[in-house]
């Protein structure tokens, strides 16, 4: 009996017998995220790049992004990625430069699934966090309250659940007083049970029943800005 010979796409087989042998394996693409890391905590600005590869050998049908909002209702549908590239060897997005995700505050689940043109599948998933906000609150004194002082010890707490807070970056001024900000004169805890404050401001008391407008910042490592006011009135 004659050999015969039959080709499959980058491969050649070479085969005894009436029936040809079945095609060549072929596996399902494999992604990789390579940005975002997972665990990955982003401050102020939500709108960040989402990049990766993915290897397949017979090439692609699709790429999808599957945004979930882990701390919100509802999550956006899941939506087609470009891709740029040939077998066995792609990229997404195409124009990773200006593609941007753009993240709610809190956890977001970022799930990749590549197909393949024979509708194999494979995704990968990172977890990343939008930090909200620092969330200021002065405790003392009460707003809207009367004194007869001419300084007061203003205390508060601070809502901060990631990163660092460092003292430097919490400040407290009298507004319409021609003062700088300057930062509080203590600021104690952390991230997980959150941050005290007290700082000591000199009033001003240059007319009678004068309204002391205090405020105070925290700022996060992105810029973003907390704030809170209380209105002091020196009798």
């Amino acid at each position: 009996m004659a050999n015969r010979l039959v080709t499959y796409p980058a491969v050649l087989v070479i085969f005894e017998g009436d029936d040809p042998p079945p095609p060549p394996p072929d596996d399902p693409p494999v992604v990789r995220i390579t940005r975002p890391t997972n665990g990955q905590i982003f401050f102020a600005d939500p709108s960040i790049r989402l990049e990766g590869t993915v290897t397949e050998d017979s090439g692609l049908g699709r790429v999808t992004l599957n945004h979930l909002y882990l701390d919100e209702d509802p999550a956006p549908a899941p939506w087609a990625m470009d891709w740029a590239g040939a077998a066995p060897n792609f990229t997404f997005p195409s124009f990773p430069d200006i593609s941007r995700v753009h993240l709610h505050p809190g956890r977001n689940r970022l799930t990749v699934e590549a197909e393949d043109s024979r509708g194999q599948t494979h995704s990968r998933s990172v977890e990343v966090i939008l930090a909200p906000a620092p969330v200021v609150t002065i405790t003392s004194p009460a707003d809207e309250s009367t004194t007869a002082e001419t300084e007061w010890n203003v205390r508060g707490r601070i809502e901060k659940p990631y990163g660092v807070l460092p003292r430097a970056q919490v400040t407290i001024v009298l507004e319409d007083s021609g003062r700088d900000p300057v930062a509080v004169d203590t600021l104690g805890g952390n991230a997980t049970d959150g941050y005290t404050f007290s700082a000591r401001v000199a009033l001003m008391d240059r007319v009678a029943s004068h309204r002391n407008r205090i405020r105070v910042e925290a700022v996060d490592e992105g810029g973003a800005v907390g704030r809170a006011w209380a209105d002091l009135i020196v009798n």
